[in-house]
């Protein structure tokens, strides 16, 4: 626990991305990013994120560090984009139920960041699970404990923007089986 939570205090001061070409269907767009931490004036990688740019509802993104996968939900309209690049204050436990399409109800202790508007995923299945559904699109729904539930109809990823965020991260394309449609 103590890792993870120092792990969103660490998050980064700036990041570079590299925007999603997505056809003109005014679906929004994925992004990559190169997340950096300034420290004593040394540029330190805090990996890769992975997320929609769509700022007029709530998103889901990814991010990648040390060989673990971390997912982010915003319960509310923001740049997760920002938000990525900013430090977390006060993260803490909270207690959140989701599930993806038709799939059964999954119930688990994510981080609430950022004033309670965007919570990361424990590294664990849960945020395999997520980047699975980002890959083949999916409709996300999502309460966290005291809150209203969110719905967030999270668009396919192009398979090329897919594959360079698992190869930024290290990963293997068989780590998340056949998520493209």
């Amino acid at each position: 626990m103590r890792k993870t939570v120092l792990f969103a205090l660490g998050l980064c001061l700036f990041a570079t991305g590299v925007p999603a070409t997505e056809p003109a269907t005014g679906e929004p767009a994925w992004e990559i990013a190169r997340l950096y931490l300034i420290k004593r004036g040394r540029k330190l990688s805090r990996g890769h994120a992975l997320y929609m740019t769509d700022a007029t509802r709530p998103a889901i993104g990814f991010n990648c560090h040390r060989e673990k996968l971390y997912a982010f939900v915003s319960v509310a309209p923001m740049s997760l984009g920002e938000v990525l690049t900013k430090w977390f204050r006060n993260p803490a436990e909270w207690k959140a139920t989701y599930h993806v399409d038709d799939d059964p109800e999954r119930t688990e202790k994510w981080i609430w960041t950022y004033k309670g508007k965007v919570f990361m995923s424990m590294p664990d299945d849960s945020s395999n699970y997520l980047l699975k559904a980002a890959g083949r699109g999916a409709d996300l729904n999502f309460q966290r404990k005291g809150g209203d539930p969110v719905q967030i109809a999270i668009p396919p990823i192009n398979r090329p923007l897919f594959e360079a965020f698992i190869e930024k991260c290290g990963f293997t394309p068989g780590s998340f089986g056949s998520v493209m449609t």
